[in-house]
């Protein structure tokens, strides 16, 4: 008699994952995952007593998913705004469904729509970066903050205009991010020569 076999709830995590990606977040039942696992959906209750335990689950494994797919390959990666800026609207793009869940549809909470993913890390990577070296902590936190906001409604603005170009997309992102920061390092009293951000006169002229 052939062993009987055992499906882990890190099993029913990744179907979970599978399925709300291919067909959106509100698809996740016992009834489709089971599916997904070609079993009954006895294994799926055995492991989650409820599914509120089991879109949680598979929440968590899709901001995981999300990090290192599109915003982090490496735990040591060293990344820029701009990177991060990408990150979201290639993801956006290329695996909406993804996006959907985490930043769109309410499902993940505000606190993780506004606030950049891996924050700490970032604001420590800005901290060896001059001029961002010469803001606080919590200044640096500042500005990622404005930068998630203003990716987020970018990224939403090219959902509703499919039509817009992603290099368009990304123009904007660049453009606005040296708005930014620059305006920071002004307000912080950086000068303007050692404000690499700052459009200069003789620059455009």
């Amino acid at each position: 008699m052939p062993p009987k076999q055992t499906i882990t709830p890190e099993d029913i995590i990744r179907a979970g994952l599978t399925l709300a990606r291919e067909k959106g977040f509100d698809a996740l039942s016992a009834r489709a995952v089971a599916k997904q696992l070609n079993c009954s959906t006895q294994p799926i209750y055995s492991c989650f007593s409820t599914m509120k335990t089991l879109q949680d689950a598979v929440l968590k494994e899709a901001f995981a998913t999300a990090t290192a797919e599109y915003l982090f390959s490496h735990e040591d990666e060293e990344i820029s705004f701009k990177d991060i800026g990408m990150g979201y609207l290639r993801m956006a793009r290329e695996d909406p469904h993804l996006y959907d869940m985490l930043y769109a549809c309410g499902h993940a909470g505000a606190t993780h729509w506004i606030v950049p993913v891996k924050t700490e890390y970032m604001v420590e990577i800005m901290g060896k970066e001059d001029p961002l070296s010469r803001l606080t902590p919590d200044e640096r936190r500042k500005l990622l903050t404005h930068m998630a906001v203003f990716t987020h409604g970018l990224v939403m603005l090219g959902r509703v205009n499919p039509d817009l170009a992603p290099d368009y997309l990304e123009a904007q992102l660049h453009e606005m991010g040296r708005i930014v920061i620059g305006a920071t390092l002004l307000e912080k009293g950086i000068p303007d020569h050692e404000n690499p951000y700052l459009e200069r006169q003789s620059q455009s002229g």
